[in-house]
């Protein structure tokens, strides 16, 4: 027989009122094979499937430069900690999109009808005439997003593959293609991209991404990566991608460093670049920002969502749908911000010289 080990649990599980502290692992040995089974307590939070992933070595390489404050990380201090469970309950509630009421209670009224009435019950509907127009925005993205959705599911019986761009091209370019359509907050480009800050700040260096964000002035705001088909996940092949995609969202707040050195290192640090990241159905929000107490950068998970691709999944919506409201409501506030920083940096906001980003960073 095997010995008996024990694991702490994560530190953001917390302890059900009432149920004792137990061992949380036992490793059992066959006694005919060479083989060991796990049992794992009931309160030993398991590793998510899903989701982008780094090493703990990963992590700790980059603990000098960067934060990592994610689902992934088993190093969080308890402030982290903290912050990470206020963003994931807020989407586990739906905070941002309940936020648009009349968005919200659409999309919950649209998920109860049968396939083959939603499309038709979903344009019926009309907008009361006193929704705010950021709010007349998401709702048209989200009757739009379901309308293809039931469109797909109105097919045969599904072919099962597990090729990452037709994923990447079925199912999540359009919900990102129709949000950006009808709020104007992003543009788009897709597959293979060339990520000009990357080049920027890397001379000589060429990176491509499977899909880039830019705002109206034609700058990258948004990075995107694909990591997997919708059924199997090669992990190896995610960790690269996670540190890629947390490399290139730095890359967008260099070239925004040097190009607004004369502005406010206090307005730079509110600047955030954003992620999406896609492994199997899963999608993942994150932003970067700069570590105002170091210089270095501090890199989140805002919200995760899967897509649904079947009708019995259409709840799932609900969720996604709170992700697109949160990210149109960080967008919106960085419009502002960006705003302060290029009168800033113009001279047109005075600061003075020991306040501004090549002062505090010495560039």
């Amino acid at each position: 027989m095997g010995g008996i080990q024990s694991e702490n649990k994560r530190k953001w599980d917390d302890e059900p009122e009432g149920i004792p502290i137990a061992t949380k692992k036992v490793a059992i040995a066959l006694n005919e094979k060479a083989t060991i089974l796990t049992f794992i307590n009931s309160k030993v939070s398991m590793c998510s499937t899903g989701g982008p992933k780094l090493t703990a070595k990963s992590i700790n390489e980059l603990s000098d430069i960067v934060q990592v404050i994610a689902r992934f990380n088993q190093q969080l201090s308890d402030n982290q900690v903290q912050l990470l469970k206020e963003e994931q309950e807020a989407g586990n509630s739906f905070h941002n999109l309940k936020h648009h009421h009349t968005t919200y209670m659409l999309l919950k009224d649209a998920l109860n009808k049968p396939l083959d009435e939603i499309i038709q019950w979903l344009w019926r509907h009309e907008c009361p005439d006193d929704v705010e127009d950021q709010e007349k925005d998401l709702l048209q993205a989200v009757k739009l997003i379901l309308t293809h959705f039931a469109g797909k599911c109105r097919r045969g019986r599904r072919k099962i593959t597990n090729s990452e761009r037709t994923f990447w091209v079925s199912h999540v370019i359009p919900i990102f293609d129709v949000f950006a359509d009808q709020t104007g907050l992003l543009n788009f480009k897709w597959c293979e991209i060339y990520l000009q800050a990357h080049a920027d700040t890397i001379p000589g260096m060429v990176r491509y991404v499977d899909g880039v964000g830019l705002d109206l002035s034609d700058t990258e705001r948004m990075v995107m990566e694909s990591s997997s088909g919708e059924h199997k996940e090669n992990v190896k092949h995610t960790e690269d991608d996670t540190l890629k995609q947390i490399h290139s969202s730095i890359t967008m707040l260099k070239t925004d460093i040097n190009n607004h050195r004369n502005a406010a290192f206090s307005t730079m640090c509110q600047i955030e670049t954003f992620g999406i990241h896609c492994v199997k159905k899963e999608i993942t929000l994150s932003k970067t920002k700069l570590n105002g107490a170091t210089g270095g950068y501090i890199y989140q998970e805002i919200r995760s969502a899967e897509i649904p691709v079947t009708y019995e999944e259409r709840h799932k919506w609900l969720k996604m749908a709170d992700l697109l409201a949160t990210l149109m409501k960080l967008l919106i506030a960085q419009q502002k911000i960006r705003d302060q920083l290029d009168k800033e940096n113009s001279g047109y906001i005075h600061v003075s010289e020991n306040l501004r980003v090549q002062s505090v960073l010495d560039i």
